[in-house]
């Protein structure tokens, strides 16, 4: 069983980065539920696997493409290559960027710990400035992710927290990719990385939480999100599978790309049928159908 720790502290100690749009939980979840093996090529491969970083350091590949096969992990050209913007994964030895909207370590930021509480003084105190930090970084998302990420990135420092870093790279990675969505992408698409990051912040927030002994506050349940219920039924669904076959295309990358192309024009706003997917993949992916046959 391996879990979101893992696979953040084997990027970080390999010099990976993780895809700031790619949920880790959901593909830990996948991992778990087939005993271990990456659930992108389950015959050949474990998870995480020493090919990760070959693939990810591969000069021989193009930059878009130097990633791991179920692209949880990318290389720094990677992020370059698609527009995410590089990230550090180590302290930056420059200048820092430091977002003085709200000083990290205010005292008055920091609850005052109960006194039959168990949790060692020194890490509830830790523990809830971080919670205090997160929350200041999710309350800055929707207005500025860019901004949130800036503010994620010098609070590394600012914290001296060396078990925490992974989770803040992380998150500055996913408010960095909602920065790039709302800047050049759609408004739907804004709003899909603007959630991933923030579901990210509020599971950092629940965590150390719970390391300082205090009982996270019930947020109200959420509605379900609907687009990422209609893709996850649709995605392997006999329609979509009939109409990619029907090429005859062997190259698994380009098979994926399709499929997770056509599922989600189906589910956008504006909904597609199957047909008109396959059609529109080949309009502006015409790179996918090379060698196809119909």
């Amino acid at each position: 069983m391996i879990t979101t720790e893992d696979l953040l502290n084997f990027a970080q100690e390999n010099g990976l980065n993780v895809h700031p749009t790619n949920p880790l939980d959901q593909h830990v979840e996948r991992v778990n539920n087939g005993n271990g093996a990456c659930p992108c090529d389950p015959e050949h491969r474990t998870c995480p696997c020493e090919e990760a970083i070959s693939d990810c350091n591969d000069t021989t590949k193009p930059e878009k493409e130097r990633c791991c096969t179920c692209r949880v992990f990318v290389s720094t050209d990677y992020l370059d290559a698609w527009g995410y913007g590089s990230t550090p994964n180590k302290k930056s030895k420059g200048k820092k960027t430091i977002v003085t909207a709200q000083p990290i370590l205010d005292d008055d930021v920091v609850p005052v710990q109960s006194a039959d509480s168990e949790v060692p003084k020194e890490v509830f105190d830790q523990s809830m400035k971080i919670v205090a930090t997160v929350k200041h970084a999710k309350g800055m998302l929707n207005k500025d992710p860019a901004q949130a990420s800036e503010y994620l990135m010098s609070a590394i420092d600012e914290l001296g927290c060396p078990t925490c870093e992974a989770y803040f790279v992380a998150s500055a990675l996913k408010a960095q990719a909602a920065a790039v969505m709302c800047t050049s992408g759609g408004e739907e698409d804004c709003k899909i990385a603007q959630r991933e990051a923030e579901t990210g912040l509020e599971r950092i927030i629940d965590l150390y939480q719970k390391v300082a002994g205090v009982t996270p506050s019930v947020s109200p349940t959420k509605p379900a999100d609907k687009r990422r219920a209609c893709i996850s039924q649709n995605i392997k669904s006999e329609a979509v599978n009939s109409a990619i076959d029907a090429f005859h295309i062997t190259d698994p990358k380009a098979i994926r790309n399709i499929r997770f192309f056509i599922t989600t024009k189906m589910c956008s706003s504006n909904p597609i049928t199957v047909e008109e997917g396959i059609e529109l993949a080949q309009t502006t992916h015409p790179e996918w159908f090379i060698g196809a046959k119909k």
